[in-house]
């Protein structure tokens, strides 16, 4: 383990300096979730450069007082300043690859892999804010395993599932933290910053690469290519969840393509996305849910049998918005 700034990291290779790879992992994840991706990518490409960080208050990274979005991306770019990387291709999971696309509308990179993160963020804040209750609550614990869930680990080789809950300390305060700003902004106000973020991207024609878990929504697809041109994706039943060196080669290799193109997303196209998502999650069973369930979250959720009473622990995520990531917090 060495420390680059406030942060931990794991090094990998020193000689090729001209697209070094900065991996950043997901929400209650730390940076070993990496080690077995980029042991193999070492033994392949030993020349390449690579730096897995612990996040603010993950692994062995200090915490801080705030954790927005941008406040981690400072410490972030603090702790690759400090590295010597500069223009890093930035690979992020979850709300890793969040922070690296805020990263990279705010930095000098070269390109973005994101792994299984959906860009399109009303529909996901909609669901925290109708949960905050729950989400601050005592039963925490209970809340979380509707999102452990939808992480469908269960796609995963035994030992990549050893991986995940290995890896993996979903505690109240680091949650809430990293949630904060999602939850209480209002939902206007955050599409409008992702859509700001989106379109410094754009103009840049920075090269934007998905890994998805599964094939991605069309509705989603069409707003996602009007923000966002130069986005490429690639997807497969165990794609987001399990980053293989391979992929990660391929998704590197594939950043110098550049194509400029309009980058306004109409609000027809973000209207059908929400329409199609909220249309299939009501024609699912919603038999079971608590019975002062908000009508947002049962929008968003759907359960296995039961009556109205069951418990929020028994909720598992609607199969449309696991269609969009296998893994997303």
């Amino acid at each position: 383990m060495q420390r680059s700034g406030s942060l931990a990291a794991d090094v990998y290779g020193e000689g090729d300096t001209s697209s070094p790879l900065v991996l950043l992992h997901g929400l209650t994840f730390d940076r070993t979730m990496w080690r077995p991706a980029l042991e193999e990518l070492a033994a392949r490409e030993p020349q390449q450069r690579a730096v897995a960080f612990d996040l603010p208050g993950h692994g062995e990274s200090n915490t801080q007082e705030s954790c927005d979005i941008d406040s981690v991306v400072a410490t972030v770019h603090r702790a690759i300043d400090a590295a010597g990387i500069e223009s890093p291709v930035v690979v992020g999971h979850s709300i890793g690859a969040v922070i690296a696309t805020a990263y990279a509308a705010q930095h000098p990179a070269r390109g973005v892999v994101n792994v299984d993160q959906p860009l399109f963020i009303a529909p996901f804040a909609e669901l925290l804010q109708s949960i905050e209750a729950q989400l601050r609550g005592p039963n925490f614990a209970e809340v979380w395993q509707m999102f452990a869930a939808s992480f469908h680990v269960e796609l995963l080789s035994p030992a990549a599932q050893e991986v995940v809950r290995t890896t993996s300390s979903p505690r109240q305060d680091l949650v809430l933290a990293y949630w904060k700003e999602v939850i209480e902004r209002p939902v206007a106000s955050l599409t409008a910053m992702v859509e700001a973020r989106l379109a410094q991207l754009s103009e840049q024609h920075l090269p934007y690469v998905i890994v998805a878990g599964a094939a991605l929504d069309p509705t989603y697809e069409t707003w996602l290519q009007k923000m966002l041109p130069e986005a490429r994706w690639s997807s497969g039943p165990t794609a987001g969840t399990s980053l293989t060196s391979r992929s990660l080669q391929r998704s590197r290799k594939s950043l110098p393509t550049r194509q400029p193109g309009n980058n306004h997303a109409t609000h027809e196209a973000r209207q059908n996305y929400r329409s199609a998502l909220f249309a299939e999650v009501q024609n699912a069973p919603t038999e079971r849910c608590p019975a002062d369930a908000s009508p947002s979250a049962e929008r968003h959720f759907r359960v296995r049998g039961g009556d109205r009473r069951g418990n929020l622990s028994r909720w598992t995520p609607s199969t449309q918005q696991s269609r969009h990531r296998s893994a997303r917090v």
